[in-house]
């Protein structure tokens, strides 16, 4: 096979895998209180304060974790 072809094969393919695999997600680490009142369209991870103080959040209305909730 071709070496430019096969460049542009290894190119497009890479392109392709990191524009389909991008994805976020929100940290909530600080041991306080978050009201979410809106759309969350990423993963939300929820852990203590590095000073092992809790994190809350609360969904309310219009509230939503569109992808995933990790604890």
């Amino acid at each position: 096979m071709n070496k430019k072809l096969l460049n542009v094969i290894l190119q497009i393919t890479t392109i392709f895998v990191l524009c389909n695999s991008a994805t976020a997600t929100v940290i909530y680490d600080d041991g306080g209180e978050h009201i979410i009142d809106f759309t969350i369209n990423d993963d939300v991870e929820v852990r203590n304060s590095f000073t092992d103080d809790p994190t809350k959040i609360h969904l309310v209305e219009n509230g939503e974790i569109g992808d995933g909730l990790l604890n």
